[in-house]
């Protein structure tokens, strides 16, 4: 992984061919072409890199003299290619840009410099920061926090008491870690999510006044989760809420108080899921699906978007829809749907002539 620091300002032949041999090897064209930017390839000139996934997207950038072009191995690339251009293929042209992008990233330049902790920060004195950590301007870190080497911590966060940042990790502005809460390594949160907030939790009495349950437990994310904005992560009544590692939640979603997620998950914006819910590996969620409280679902199950869970799901595979179905019956009711009305006129119509309804004006 690149030192996002560090980024550089363009990117060779050269550099591509020792990069990841076996994912972007050379394939055509001569010399050493430089790109100093990425672009799409219908925006893409010399001096750009682009990746091309489609036929159409590999003749744009070769009509366009693309300096530096990585492209699927299936695709059809002519022989002679325009002067100044390199062609390279890849038989996976997203891993080959989560490679090569990096390397144009410098996001982490809008924290400041390494380990420069900005005047108006405050950092408990019980609390154990690395040396190298970047803190921005009015971040807070509160009482026996733990923030480990080359963490970057924006403005305005809020790191309470007993938290705990793994070495890495990345909390973009005014982003919140809840006290006795824990982040594994290279995590990244983004603006204005909530790592730790209070479960919720009511007991209604005879009037049906909320009395409220403190949330004691704690929300723990493992090594190189991923938190979009404004999610919402609810800690424990007692014990832990967890996402496990390498799990990507994206923005505006909510995770609830006891809930367990797998490693390698992967949701789209607006998940939620309600309370004490366990999932399993590998999962998938489209935008907006939902899941109720107590609900099981096992690995390697896929949900589309806009779907709601209400049962246990205990065989792999992909579903969609209210009731949940396995996708391949809703997409069929999908498909279905745009012909009710008619088929609800000519049944009505049916009715009618057999004598056994009255067809509705």
């Amino acid at each position: 992984m690149p030192d996002s620091m560090t980024a550089k300002k363009s990117f060779s032949a050269k550099d591509l061919e020792s990069l990841r041999p076996g994912l972007i090897d050379p394939w055509r064209g001569e010399g050493d072409a430089r790109a100093h930017r990425p672009s799409p390839p219908e925006l893409s000139g010399p001096d750009h890199l682009v990746f091309a996934s489609q036929q159409e997207q590999l003749d744009t950038a070769l009509a366009r003299r693309a300096s530096l072009i990585v492209a699927h191995q299936k695709l059809r690339a002519p022989e002679q290619v325009p002067a100044g251009v390199r062609v390279f293929k890849s038989p996976h042209v997203g891993l080959a840009m989560a490679a090569v992008l990096p390397f144009f990233d410098d996001k982490l330049s809008r924290f400041g410099p390494r380990g420069e902790r900005h005047a108006s920060c405050v950092v408990h004195p019980t609390a154990r920061v690395a040396a190298d950590v970047t803190i921005g301007p009015f971040a807070v870190i509160g009482e026996q926090a733990v923030v480990e080497a080359g963490c970057f911590i924006g403005a305005h966060v809020v790191i309470e008491k007993g938290a705990r940042v793994g070495a890495g990790s990345i909390l973009h502005p005014q982003c919140f870690i809840g006290g006795d809460c824990e982040l594994g390594r290279e995590c990244e949160i983004h603006p204005h999510a909530t790592v730790g907030s209070d479960g919720f939790g009511f007991a209604q009495d005879a009037d049906f006044r909320h009395h409220k349950l403190p949330q004691l437990g704690r929300v723990v994310l493992g090594d190189r989760v991923e938190i979009g904005a404004n999610v919402a992560i609810d800690r424990a009544a007692f014990t832990e809420t967890r996402i496990g590692a390498g799990s990507k939640i994206d923005n505006l979603a909510h995770i609830a108080h006891n809930c367990e997620i797998g490693e390698n998950a992967v949701t789209a914006a607006g998940f939620m899921v309600a309370g004490s819910s366990k999932i399993g590996r590998n999962f998938m969620a489209g935008g907006a699906a939902v899941i109720a409280d107590h609900i099981h679902i096992t690995d390697d199950v896929m949900l589309a978007g806009r779907s709601a869970v209400t049962v246990d799901v205990p065989e792999k595979g992909a579903y969609g829809g209210y009731p949940l179905v396995p996708m391949k019956d809703h997409l069929r009711i999908l498909s279905s749907l745009p012909h009710l009305v008619s088929l609800r006129k000519q049944m009505a119509r049916v009715l009618k002539h057999l004598g056994l309804h009255k067809e509705e004006q």
